[in-house]
């Protein structure tokens, strides 16, 4: 049972259409008559047009290959069970985005390669698959 009927926390979701049907729907017939959770629709509106409005960020090479490097450790260090074949990680929107598969001194245009520009394409994952992707590498390293 739900404590608090108010959907702001899921609101940011809801706006990268990132939530399931049924708690999409939630939301929407929640938004037609809570006036809290509509200024908090405004203002998460806002949030996104901010963002889409920023130039995407290239990554720098050293960043790419000190990730990459972080990873592979922490993958070797891990049994056998937790091998990234056997791990379900949100891999499919990583690898659907060329900045993802190329290093940044490649000369890849993504625009061009997608046909979509970063703000068109939004957020790929789900806010609950970021999550466990970004505990898994944070937890790893802390």
């Amino acid at each position: 049972m739900i404590k608090n009927p108010h959907i702001a926390e899921l609101v940011d979701a809801y706006l990268l259409d990132a939530l399931e049907p049924h708690e999409r729907e939630r939301v929407a017939q929640h938004l037609e008559s809570c006036e809290a959770c509509q200024a908090e629709f405004a203002r998460g509106e806002a949030r996104l047009r901010t963002l889409r409005a920023l130039p995407p960020v290239e990554v720098s090479s050293d960043l790419l290959s000190a990730t990459e490097q972080r990873l592979a450790a922490a993958w070797s260090a891990h049994d056998s069970d937790s091998s990234p074949a056997s791990t379900s990680f949100p891999r499919s929107a990583w690898e659907r985005d060329p900045r993802c598969s190329a290093s940044p001194a490649s000369g890849h245009d993504v625009e061009r390669q997608s046909g979509r520009s970063h703000a068109e394409r939004g957020n790929e994952l789900k806010p609950q698959q970021r999550s466990r992707t970004t505990k898994w590498l944070f937890g790893t390293f802390a």
